[in-house]
């Protein structure tokens, strides 16, 4: 649970603060919440799994590419047609997750969201930690609930991701971050059963692999588990169309997790999805961070 680094780019010079600008010093993976996009799916996949709706081989029908809720078309990027559950996470389908997250009820699924931290402030003695957005579960109709599902109508900040990947870096234990050593065992909480994350850390595993989003994220040597994130940013009151947050959030090595490394590029230019952009750069990071783990 101990914070290693965090970091944002563009930073400024301490020296320099004769034209400083107050953005330039936000530390952003505190102070800004975002839109997930598909980093967010692993929860919904691992909550329908421990409540036993479904299995990893368990089929969805994703056809014909999209699905219609109270007049709204959800879209996947490209038709995908039958896919097990493990493929629906590794192909980062919405129409996939969608369907698995629809046989949750809502209250359960917003209490899952809720223990792994968000819709609340984590508890770092930092000042302008934002508790990023979790709506109510009675105010949510089923295109929320469903959109939900794939970190669309929610938002978090970049820290509060990094600590929920703890439960999948573990064994379903949610393990609270902080930046001070202590010298006593912080407490975890316990979210989802040691099989649940078992597979979904196998899921991501493939999400990471040739057959997924995140292949660019892997790391030469070590096996690693991730998942790519692409979302359009909101504003006045809908979605931007050339405007974007790519992300990446994964673990290092999957064998035996010692770091929960996450990305977030806000509005990258020219190509625009996570598994381009972000997943590079945790590759660079995670090689670099397992490096000096095995020279220490």
């Amino acid at each position: 649970g101990d914070i290693l680094a965090m970091v944002t780019v563009p930073a400024y010079n301490p020296e320099k603060r004769k034209n400083l600008s107050l953005d330039e010093v936000r530390n952003r993976s505190i102070t800004d919440s975002f839109e997930p996009g598909s980093t967010f799916k692993p929860f919904a996949i691992a909550a329908a799994l421990d409540k036993g709706l479904v299995e990893p081989l368990t089929t969805i029908d994703t056809s014909p590419g999209y699905i219609m809720l109270n007049g709204e078309t959800l879209r996947d990027f490209k038709p995908f047609g039958i896919l097990s559950v493990s493929d629906v996470l590794a192909k980062s389908s919405n129409v996939g997750t969608v369907r698995v997250a629809m046989k949750l009820r809502p209250s359960h699924m917003h209490e899952y969201y809720e223990t792994l931290g968000f819709g609340k402030h984590p508890n770092l003695p930092l000042g302008g930690v934002t508790k990023g957005t979790l709506l109510p579960w009675q105010n949510w109709d089923n295109v929320t609930r469903a959109t939900i599902s794939y970190g669309h109508g929610v938002a978090v900040s970049l820290v509060q991701l990094a600590q929920a990947y703890t439960v999948f870096a573990r064994s379903g234990d949610l393990m609270p971050i902080g930046i001070q050593k202590t010298n006593f065992p912080r407490r975890s909480v316990k979210v989802f059963s040691d099989e649940s994350v078992q597979s979904v850390r196998f899921m991501l595993e493939r999400a990471s692999s040739s057959v997924g989003t995140g292949v660019k994220a892997q790391v030469e040597g070590f096996r690693i588990a991730g998942k790519t994130g692409t979302a359009q940013k909101a504003e006045n009151g809908g979605y931007s169309k050339n405007r974007y947050i790519a992300s990446f959030v994964g673990i290092a090595p999957i064998d035996n997790p010692r770091f929960v490394i996450a990305v977030m590029v806000d509005e990258p230019k020219g190509i625009r999805t996570g598994g381009q952009v972000a997943a590079p750069i945790f590759s660079k990071i995670a090689g670099e961070a397992l490096r000096r783990l095995q020279m220490s």
